[in-house]
């Protein structure tokens, strides 16, 4: 009887271990992805906006320095609002990369 409760804890334990190395793995994953696609957004050339969220005529949020595929998002997302409004303005072009 000793030896089958051995034999459980040890399984158990090796158990935990799998999950907790599945489960660090999984996350390290995650956060490879979003720094990625953060760092990524940050040095394309691509064009930057600032956009100012209105709900009826009172200012609700304003994103600053969004890029192109984030201000399709936001458009997605409010067009099931009636009341939602935005102004769009495009940011002018800095050159911040220095070698």
């Amino acid at each position: 009887m000793e030896v089958m409760m051995n034999k459980l804890r040890f399984f158990t334990a090796l158990s935990k271990c799998f999950g907790y190395i599945t489960w660090a793995a999984s996350n390290a994953i995650i956060l490879v992805g979003k720094v990625s696609k953060k760092t990524v957004d940050r040095f394309s050339h691509l064009e930057r906006y600032d956009v100012d969220i209105f709900h009826d005529q009172e200012q609700m949020d304003k994103k600053l320095n969004i890029s192109h595929k984030e201000l399709l998002k936001l458009i997605d997302s409010i067009e099931v609002f009636p009341n939602i409004s935005l102004i769009v303005t495009k940011r002018k072009t800095e050159c911040t990369n220095t070698l």
